[in-house]
C-alpha cells in the first residue's frame, strides 16, 4: 500500500493514516484510526480520500478501519457523519464503505445513516483489512 506521509505534498499523519492501494480495476483507500483522534482530522482525511478518488478516476472503495481505536471524539457525531456521507453521494465513483470493525451495535446506526443520507454508496461490514480488500475487489 502506498500511505500518504510516503508523499511530500501530504503534512505529517496524526492518528488517522490514510493508505492506498489499486486491486484490480478498483481504488482501494484505507484510513486508519490510532489514538485520540479528532473530527477536523477525520474531515480531513475524508476531504484528502475524495481527492485521490478524483485523481485517479478509478471505481473506488474506503474502508475505515477502526479494530485498533475504540475512541471517538466528544461531540459532532452526526454533524461529521453527515459531512461524510454527503460527501460520498456525491462521488460517482465510490463504490462502496467498508467498516473494519467487530461486530456492535455501531453497525446498525452506520447503515441506518448510509440508508438515509447516502443510499446511493453500499456499505460494507468486515473483521479485517484482508476481508475488507476482498471485499473492494470482488464487489
Amino acid at each position: 500500500m502506498v500511505s500518504s506521509r510516503d508523499k511530500d505534498s501530504v503534512r505529517a499523519q496524526k492518528n488517522i493514516q490514510l493508505e492506498w492501494e489499486t486491486i484490480g480495476p478498483n481504488l482501494f483507500i484505507l484510513l486508519n484510526y490510532f489514538g485520540e483522534w479528532t473530527w477536523e482530522e477525520h474531515d480531513e482525511r475524508i476531504d484528502h480520500a475524495l481527492q485521490l478518488v478524483h485523481d485517479a478516476q478509478a471505481p473506488a472503495f474506503i474502508a475505515f478501519n477502526l479494530r485498533e481505536n475504540s475512541y471517538m471524539p466528544p461531540g459532532g457525531f452526526a454533524a461529521h457523519m453527515r459531512y461524510t456521507l454527503q460527501a460520498f453521494s456525491t462521488t460517482p465513483l465510490l463504490q462502496g464503505a467498508i467498516y473494519i470493525m467487530m461486530s456492535s451495535p455501531l453497525n446498525a446506526l452506520i447503515t441506518t445513516a448510509y440508508n438515509t443520507y447516502a443510499p446511493e454508496v453500499p456499505v460494507y461490514f468486515a473483521h479485517s483489512i484482508d476481508e475488507a480488500a476482498d471485499i473492494a475487489a470482488n464487489s
